[in-house]
């Protein structure tokens, strides 16, 4: 009995055929349906997982957009599949779709950036807030031009040295 055969390897820019653009347009399709590279090389015939994987990113390169709104397009139409499947029990009172809807709801917004950035405020150990100091800089400065705040270190805004303060190095 013979050996069977191996792949052979493709060439590094093989020539599009609508057949392997169909079948590039058939992966992207189930990746977007949630098919690992190891089910959809199988289910379209590539030669393993890799296949698979650089026949999605080629069609997601040729539609000439960025890989990042690529995947965040696919990832969107799988969260409105979901919440097409989930909303409607949801409206009717399922508890458990509610919660499947507001998991999908808080996704997508994360996925496309809607949450505003979240400002936090630090306050030291005597309840003095880092903006107060800023002022007290700024308006330390503005009274005295010889008052400038030290510039900040480029791996922390900690003085980490020993040296007593008013000290020199080496004293």
């Amino acid at each position: 009995m013979a050996a069977p055969k191996r792949p052979t390897k493709t060439p590094p820019n093989p020539k599009v055929t609508p057949d392997s653009r169909d079948r590039g347009v058939e992966a992207l399709r189930m990746k977007r349906d949630g098919y690992s590279y190891d089910e959809i090389a199988k289910a379209l015939g590539y030669a393993n997982r890799s296949g698979a994987f650089k026949a999605v990113e080629s069609l997601l390169t040729s539609m000439e957009v960025e890989s990042v709104e690529s995947y965040r397009k696919v990832e969107n139409e799988r969260l409105d599949r979901l919440l097409r499947t989930h909303a409607q029990l949801a409206d009717e009172g399922d508890t458990q779709a509610a919660q499947v809807v507001l998991g999908i709801v808080k996704e997508r917004a994360k996925l496309n950036g809607l949450y505003a950035p979240v400002e936090t405020k630090l306050s030291g150990g005597f309840g003095v807030t880092l903006d107060a100091i800023d002022e007290a800089r700024a308006a330390a400065a503005a009274n005295d031009p010889e008052c400038k705040p030290p510039p900040p270190s480029p791996t922390s805004d900690v003085d980490t040295s020993t040296s007593a303060p008013g000290s020199s190095p080496g004293a």
